[in-house]
């Protein structure tokens, strides 16, 4: 197993789930590297072992380093790479028997069905929501990033047009207004009638749920770091995030050399305590998500 330190910091959730000692049913060395000539430490690392590793499990930056040094030599990885959250170019993957990524897209997608059903209750007035809010907006935030391709866009607001034919409140932050311009766009639809609103700005992200502290809305957002975020904003109603129990689970079984394999696994929308205070007001987000997805099954 071998990983960089960004990738470490950035996938803290992930780096635990594969620390378990059943995985690939058999022992495992870890590696953690050092950002430069990564690639060569795991070579000098298995150059000191007797036999050849069943399997390097590898972080995007080691596992490029490795395919592309390898291909410089005329050779190949010195053993079956399994590619974590790398989607190589098939020409340039020599080496790569699995390849396992995160899917952001049905989440996404259920965010913005949930959303639009909500959004539709509120406009029009229901049992739960009282006399109908015309004023009322949900809203996603986004920022373009490695995690945030344009199509979970995309598939948030087509979920959302599902739902209901009211149109989302769409905030798309840019690099350059990613420090302070974020928090504006938070406030200024904060000025309206908010009821629902999902964060995905990556860092920035926190910025926003710290403005976020009124009862009653329905606040999600994205994260690689479920734990640590969810005890910092109770608040928060929601999470989706990549599954990384079932990345783990999927590394528990032996991987074979020869051939190239791409398994993508759906991100998760879990519920946080904050959706215990919409209960009080007779919004059940666990029974919501329950029908959305038996609607899509």
């Amino acid at each position: 197993m071998a990983f960089d330190p960004a990738f470490v910091a950035i996938r803290p959730d992930l780096v635990e789930a594969l620390k378990a000692p059943t995985l690939f049913g058999n022992r495992f060395v870890w590696l953690k590297l050092p950002m430069e000539n990564a690639p060569s430490k795991v070579l000098e690392s298995l150059g000191t072992r007797k036999r050849q590793p069943d399997a390097i499990v590898a972080s995007p930056l080691v596992a490029r380093g490795l395919v592309e040094g390898a291909a410089r030599n005329g050779a190949r990885p010195p053993g079956p790479l399994v590619a974590l959250e790398w989607k190589a170019q098939a020409s340039a993957s020599g080496g790569v028997a699995l390849t396992i990524s995160s899917d952001p897209l049905p989440a996404y997608r259920l965010v913005g069905q949930l959303f639009g059903g909500l959004l539709d209750d509120y406009r029009r007035g229901s049992t739960w929501s009282g006399s109908p809010a015309p004023a009322a907006t949900a809203a996603l935030v986004f920022l373009s990033g490695p995690s945030r391709p344009q199509e979970a866009l995309e598939a948030f607001t087509a979920g959302f047009s599902s739902a209901t034919s009211f149109p989302p409140a769409v905030e798309v932050v840019g690099d350059e207004e990613f420090g302070s311009g974020s928090p504006n766009v938070i406030r200024r639809l904060l000025a309206g009638d908010l009821k629902a609103i999902l964060l995905a700005t990556g860092p920035s992200t926190s910025e926003g749920l710290l403005l976020l502290k009124e009862p009653g809305k329905v606040i999600g957002f994205a994260s690689y770091q479920v734990k640590a975020a969810a005890a910092t904003w109770p608040a928060a109603s929601f999470v989706i995030h990549p599954d990384d129990a079932a990345i783990a689970a999927a590394l528990r079984r032996p991987i074979k050399a020869g051939g190239q394999v791409l398994l993508e696994i759906p991100w998760r929308l879990d519920l946080l305590p904050g959706a215990d205070s919409l209960a009080s007001r007779a919004l059940d987000l666990g029974q919501r998500l329950f029908e959305l997805e038996k609607r899509q099954q």
